[in-house]
């Protein structure tokens, strides 16, 4: 098995409701660079060394999903209160992926597979 991979960054908000008390600044609507990597399994049994799927148009694909299920306001998504895991989780059912993690920056976030 073969896997596409790509990723992107989108400027987004999200929040934690009912954040405990020592996260309590996590309950409100924060910005975070959001990392996308996404996982698409091919199948190339026929020839290895080429696939069905251009790149390119996978990622402008997914990116435009996003935009038809999170609202875009003046450049920023607003995820509202999804976590990593719940954006990772939307992404991998829309678009088919085999695994799709969502990181806040580079210093956190979730695999779904």
């Amino acid at each position: 098995m073969t896997e596409l991979v790509i990723n992107f960054e989108l400027d987004g908000l999200h929040f934690w409701p009912n954040a405990p008390e020592q996260y309590k600044e996590f309950g409100q609507p924060h910005r975070h660079l959001f990392k996308f990597i996404c996982w698409y399994a091919i199948n190339n049994s026929n020839d290895p060394a080429r696939r069905d799927k251009e790149l390119w148009e996978l990622r402008q694909e997914t990116i435009s999903k996003i935009a038809t299920y999170i609202p875009l306001i003046k450049g920023v998504y607003n995820f509202g209160s999804m976590s990593c895991e719940g954006m990772a989780d939307l992404l991998k059912s829309q678009m088919n992926f085999s695994r799709v993690f969502v990181g806040e920056e580079y210093w956190l976030g979730a695999v779904i597979s």
